[in-house]
């Protein structure tokens, strides 16, 4: 493993390492990305953020990423949607900056240094038909959610979601996302969405939460991730590299 980047500033640690052809970022310990340029899909947890994207019947055209880090999702989206208009927004400036520096995040991408609470508040004109919310602080072992996912925050981004979207939330274990499932279901879940997704990975804690407005069946779903080219070239498969559970609404 070869470091290619390690410096504190303003009381921040920050480390980008490469092993191979992998490039990953650590920030405060926390393991913030990992992206491989040859080798896209790679069975962790930045694919579990990326294949909910196949949930839509269309490719998606506008997404918002809010909590870029290295931006392996970011590239993932590329790689895949040629033409979709990315925009990434994190309150780290750092991690902006390594982004571009060491992830392949070009000016194709629209970065912006912003807290993701404030910049989705106030640009309320603004429609994506794909939504990640992944963000997250902390020190090592002790990652947390910088913005809760309360039934008024999902709330919100669905409502910058057009009528196809697709909205997906990180978690890091799975207490906190039956929490959201108990508190929201009810109410907002069943009422703004009509599909909804758990996927994990035996090798990560995190579930990822993915919420669309059209109607996927499971099969349909499964089908559309094992007909990827990388998917198919490297054996990773729904149902056993990624977990993937319906849920009903």
């Amino acid at each position: 493993m070869a470091v290619l980047f390690e410096e504190t500033i303003n009381g921040n640690q920050y480390k980008v390492t490469s092993a191979g052809s992998s490039i990953r970022l650590f920030t405060n310990g926390l393991f913030h990305s990992q992206f491989n340029d040859r080798s896209i899909l790679s069975g962790a947890v930045w694919d579990l953020l990326f294949l909910p994207s196949l949930l839509s019947q269309t490719q998606p055209s506008n997404a918002l990423i809010l909590g870029v880090g290295g931006g392996a999702v970011l590239r993932m989206l590329r790689h895949y949607f040629l033409d979709c208009k990315i925009t990434g927004v994190d309150i780290d400036a750092v991690h902006l900056d390594l982004a571009r520096k060491y992830f392949g995040v070009d000016e194709s991408y629209s970065l912006v240094r912003a807290n993701a609470l404030a910049w989705v508040t106030q640009n309320k004109k603004r429609s994506f038909d794909f939504i990640i919310d992944d963000v997250f602080a902390g020190m090592s072992g002790d990652p947390k959610r910088s913005i809760a996912a309360t039934t008024q925050w999902i709330e919100k981004l669905e409502s910058r979601l057009n009528d196809t979207g697709v909205l997906v939330f990180n978690f890091d274990k799975l207490s906190d996302l039956r929490k959201v499932l108990t508190e929201s279901r009810s109410s907002l879940l069943a009422s703004c969405f009509k599909s909804a997704f758990i996927l994990s990975s035996k090798s990560y804690e995190n579930r990822i939460l993915a919420l669309s407005k059209q109607s996927v069946t499971y099969e349909a779903f499964t089908d559309a991730i094992n007909n990827l080219p990388e998917a198919r070239r490297f054996g990773f498969q729904a149902g056993h590299t990624y977990l993937i559970e319906s849920l009903k609404l």
